[in-house]
C-alpha cells in the first residue's frame, strides 16, 4: 500500500479576528514518501525523505500490545533525499491489525549531529538599515522555544530578503495573501528555510509577500544572495522580516530558537525594539 506522507510544522503563535476568511489549505514542509507492504508475518516500511535535509519520523500505534515493535524507531533518522527500509517481525501478532493503526509524525533535523557557532550575516542588503520592531523574548509573538531568539526588521511590502548564510532551500511557501492581526493567521504565512549542514543549522524568513519566493526548494543559495520579497502575509502587526535560526530540538515542534550573532560584531542578544541596524 503506497501513501504519501506530508508533515506540518506549526511555525507561529499568532491572535484574532471574526471576519476574516482562513485559507483552507495548509502547505508541508516536511514531505516523505512511505511505502507499507504485508508479507506474513512481517511489515515492511519504506521511506523516502523528499527534501534536502535531515528529518525525523516518529512511529506510534495506537494499540498498545504493538508499540514495543516500534521503540527502536522513534526517531528514525533520514538524510536529506535519502530512503530507508524497517521491518517489524513478530509471529505471535498478527501485523495485519497494524494497517492504518500507525501514526507517523515528523520534523526536521537530526538530534545527534553536533551544531556549531556560525556569524549570520544580516538578513537584507548591504547599505541597507531597518528598526527593529520584535527582538529577543518579544512579548507580542517570541514567547515559546520555537520563537524566543528571533528579530523582527521592519522591511517594507517588496524590499529584498538575503541569505543569512550559505546553504541549501529545504522549504519554501509563498501562495498565501492574507495578513491580519489574528491568532488563526498563525500557519498560513509565506516563508523560506534554508539548511546550513556545516554548522547543522536553520535559518528561517517569514512574513514573504504573495508570489515573492526567488528561490525553490533544493535551490543551494551564497551568503547575501536575493532569496525573497518582504511582505506582510500571516500573522502580523504590519510588513516585517521575521528572521529566526533554529536547531534540532526535542520538543513538539522539533526545532527550537537560538541566540545569535551578526556580521560586525551586532549580538542578537544586544538588539532592543526600535534600535535602527545598518548593514554597513
Amino acid at each position: 500500500m503506497k501513501t504519501y506522507l506530508f508533515l506540518l510544522l506549526p511555525f507561529f503563535l499568532l491572535s484574532c479576528h471574526s471576519k476574516l476568511e482562513i485559507p483552507k489549505k495548509k502547505y508541508n514542509v516536511v514531505q516523505v514518501d512511505l511505502d507499507e507492504e504485508w508479507r506474513g508475518d512481517s511489515i515492511i516500511i519504506t521511506l523516502r525523505n523528499l527534501i534536502p535535509c535531515p528529518v525525523r519520523i516518529y512511529a506510534r500505534s495506537r494499540d498498545a500490545k504493538y508499540q514495543y515493535l516500534l521503540s527502536d524507531f522513534n526517531p528514525f533518522v533520514l538524510d536529506g533525499m535519502q530512503y530507508k527500509t524497517i521491518i517489524l517481525q513478530d509471529s505471535s501478532l498478527n501485523l495485519s491489525d497494524l494497517k492504518n493503526n500507525i501514526r507517523y509524525t515528523g520534523t526536521m533535523g537530526d538530534l545527534a549531529a553536533p551544531i556549531s557557532d556560525m556569524i549570520y550575516r544580516l538578513p537584507f542588503p548591504k547599505g541597507k538599515q531597518y528598526k527593529v520592531m520584535q527582538a529577543y523574548h518579544g512579548s507580542f509573538s517570541h514567547t515559546s522555544d520555537f520563537s524566543r531568539y528571533a528579530i523582527d526588521f521592519d522591511l517594507a511590502i517588496g524590499d529584498t530578503i538575503c541569505a543569512a548564510a550559505d546553504g541549501v532551500v529545504v522549504s519554501e511557501v509563498d501562495a498565501y495573501t492574507l495578513g491580519a492581526n489574528d491568532k488563526r493567521l498563525r500557519d498560513y504565512a509565506n516563508f523560506i528555510t534554508i539548511f546550513h549542514p556545516e554548522v547543522n543549522t536553520y535559518t528561517q524568513y517569514v512574513h514573504i509577500k504573495h508570489a515573492g519566493c526567488l528561490v525553490e526548494i533544493g535551490d543551494s543559495v551564497r551568503v547575501g544572495q536575493p532569496i525573497a520579497l518582504s511582505g506582510d502575509v500571516g500573522y502580523v502587526d504590519g510588513a516585517h522580516l521575521h528572521f529566526n535560526v533554529l536547531r534540532p530540538f526535542e520538543s513538539p515542534k522539533g526545532m527550537a530558537s537560538m541566540p545569535i550573532e551578526f556580521e560586525g560584531g551586532i549580538k542578537g542578544g544586544d538588539l532592543k525594539r526600535n534600535d535602527w541596524v545598518v548593514h554597513k
